[in-house]
């Protein structure tokens, strides 16, 4: 197997397995005068199978020779944190302006056989690693400019997590593998040496902007050489949003919302031509994006989709690749338990000649995260079986179909069901080590089934099953193992996460 197809792989691995976690209920230990300290917790455990690992090649076993067909694993992960706030003096009444910050910790660990990448299992070995996560400090503006509205201005700076939009470009700066432990779980988000800085003027209108410098967390000594390339980035983001929703879409909290986002990647490591990370050194990355209920008249109709293009014209790292999905929706809020159906279409594009002709056309994953619409399963992991631990945003084409509904206040089931092609054979042929080249574009079927089960606020249980089934295209591709790829993939997982 090709470190570069491991890489792919590892690219789905950013941070927040699952949206409840980033949910926090801090406990006050001190509020006295204009200063309030807090505490929190956040943690989880998680148990996975995964039976005939990459359609029944199997994976190798992290430094070793060793192939399995099966992995058993077993994930923990706890992360504290101490908070502050300090409100500044305003005039007579007045609330003022607020200081705060927070620091943590993150330990994680992993148990068992390891993960299921396709490949190599990164976390073979039974890692496990404990490194500060959240260390950051930040400013609010209060009432000190009523004519913008409360809070108008937020500017804060460390290492902190920042998510754009439903985090298709940026929610996470980790990938979790190798020695920092806890794959699935992945509870390292933050981006290093930040500055961010939030304008919201909802008194004037109904706009707001983020600006913002961040730095993606970089150590190839802890991830085999496989880490994603340090990358440096600026940019800034603008919403332009309707009236609130009476309840929350997800983390949605307006009827709907139009994005503008545009970055430049200022520096970045050097990886191989034929990486979907090379080229990330000088990339402009411009994205629209629209998400929510549009039609006055029937707040059911739903509306999901963003277009990315990614362009870089500094030579010998000229790059022309896009990414975009259209997923329209409908929400039967009259019927028992609310269900809501949603069909999206996707595609990341590839490259048929990716060690040569000058340009690169793969489209690059960068920073995206789990789940930052708050939807359930399935947002930008595509796939339980196929954007875990086969390949993930790029050269593909997806049909998704999303089932979802809320037998009770504490109870959310789903059911995701996704076609996957390639988008061009030359990028699928670039990663695979032996055999003859893969002359189909069917890649696979996928079907997943979750119950989200909430029983308080602080604690929630998420039960998956899924299948994966080979198409012509994977039963094609030869890893080097000897083993045909011919076998259904089956997934069985419970995660529970915490958080006080």
């Amino acid at each position: 197997m090709s470190a570069q197809r491991i890489a792919a792989a590892l690219s789905v691995g950013l941070p927040l397995a699952l949206a409840p976690l980033a949910a926090r209920a801090d406990i006050d230990v001190y509020d006295a005068g204009n200063l309030k300290v807090s505490l929190g917790f956040i943690g989880g455990v998680g148990g996975f199978d995964v039976s005939n690992v990459d359609f029944g090649r199997g994976d190798f076993n992290t430094n070793s020779g060793k192939v399995r067909l099966d992995r058993t694993w077993f994930e923990g992960w706890a992360e504290p944190s101490v908070g502050f706030e300090y409100t500044l003096d305003g005039a007579a009444g007045a609330k003022g302006s607020t200081l705060y910050g927070a620091f943590s910790v993150i330990g994680t660990t992993t148990l068992g056989s390891g993960d299921a990448v396709a490949g190599t299992s990164t976390t073979s070995f039974q890692p496990g690693h404990l490194a500060p996560e959240n260390m950051f400090i930040g400013w609010k503006s209060g009432d000190l400019l009523p004519a913008l509205g409360d809070d108008a201005i937020d500017i804060s700076a460390g290492n902190q997590p920042v998510t754009i939009g439903d985090g298709l470009l940026i929610n996470g700066a980790v990938f979790n593998a190798f020695q920092r432990a806890a794959y699935y779980t992945a509870p390292r988000e933050a981006f290093e040496r930040t500055i961010v800085l939030k304008f919201n003027p909802s008194a004037l209108a109904p706009v707001r902007g983020t600006a913002f410098h961040l730095e993606s967390v970089s150590d190839q000594s802890m991830m085999n050489g496989l880490d994603q390339p340090a990358s440096e980035l600026v940019g800034g983001s603008v919403d332009w949003y309707g009236e609130p929703r009476t309840d929350k879409l997800g983390t949605l909290a307006e009827q709907w919302v139009v994005t503008g986002t545009y970055f430049n990647i200022i520096a970045a490591g050097q990886e191989p031509p034929g990486s979907i990370d090379a080229n990330r050194d000088g990339l402009n990355v411009y994205s629209a994006r629209a998400a929510g209920s549009f039609l006055p008249f029937d707040r059911d109709v739903l509306f999901f989709g963003e277009y990315v293009a990614q362009i870089n014209n500094t030579p010998g790292r000229r790059t022309d690749a896009n990414g975009w999905y259209v997923e329209p929706g409908y929400q039967f809020s009259g019927l028992p338990w609310t269900p809501m159906v949603t069909y999206r279409y996707a595609s990341f594009s590839g490259d048929g000649d990716p060690t040569g002709g000058g340009t690169k056309h793969s489209y690059d994953p960068l920073f995206y995260g789990a789940d930052g619409r708050g939807l359930g399963p399935g947002t930008w992991y595509i796939g339980e079986i196929y954007g875990w631990y086969e390949q993930g945003l790029t050269n593909i084409t997806v049909h998704q179909i999303s089932l979802r509904a809320n037998p009770s206040e504490q109870i959310n089931v789903g059911a995701n069901y996704y076609r996957i092609d390639f988008n061009k054979l030359g990028q699928v042929n670039q990663l695979i080590s032996t055999g003859a080249p893969v002359t189909s574009k069917r890649a696979m079927d996928e079907l997943d089934l979750y119950v989200e089960w909430s029983p308080t606020d602080w604690l929630t249980v998420v039960p998956t099953a899924a299948v994966g089934l080979p198409g012509p295209g994977y039963k094609q591709v030869d890893t080097g193992t000897g083993r045909t790829g011919g076998a259904a993939i089956f997934l069985g997982q419970v995660v529970a996460s915490v958080k006080f």
